[in-house]
């Protein structure tokens, strides 16, 4: 058992070095560009449409943007969450933004990420709706859905968790 989580931990860290590099090098302009054709995706995705909850990781520098899909979010009147991690106990919860201008306002984390200061309290995504797993859009439950949460898989693609009614 502890050589198959070695093995999970070495492939991991493999894949990420991997990406990091493709990241490194992609242009800014290549990075835009999949970032818009990702934004339509997820902005015309069923699963998308149907929820009232979005929960989104706020991208780093060298990631796919999400500022586009944040603003569609409220636009459309959802509500969204974006992750507060807690560095002494690695924990992470997704808590409820305001609005996306106050993303400019948040304190930053030592990733250069804007999230909410740890111990300030807020609403948080799953105090309400029970998450059922979906990888890459294809819910695994046949019931009606009303929260996703968007979150990174590799460059270039997002995955989805959804969570049932």
């Amino acid at each position: 058992m502890a050589a198959a989580a070695a093995a999970v931990r070495g492939a991991k860290q493999s894949l990420r070095a991997e990406l990091k590099q493709r990241l490194q090098a992609m242009s800014a302009e290549e990075r835009l560009r999949q970032s818009r054709l990702l934004t339509q995706k997820v902005i015309a995705h069923s699963q998308y449409q149907k929820s009232r909850r979005i929960s989104i990781f706020l991208s780093m520098q060298d990631e796919i943007e999400t500022e586009e899909i944040i603003k569609d979010i409220f636009q459309q009147g959802k509500t969204c969450f974006i992750p507060q991690y807690q560095f002494q106990s690695n924990h992470m919860e997704m808590v409820k933004l305001a609005s996306p201008e106050e993303i400019s306002l948040l304190p930053k984390t030592s990733w250069n990420i804007h999230q909410p200061a740890e111990g300030e309290v807020r609403e948080e995504a799953l105090s309400t709706d029970r998450i059922t797993e979906a990888q890459g859009g294809q819910v695994t439950s046949p019931r009606t859905h009303r929260q996703i949460m968007i979150m990174r898989q590799s460059p270039s693609s997002l995955g989805f968790h959804s969570s049932a009614l």
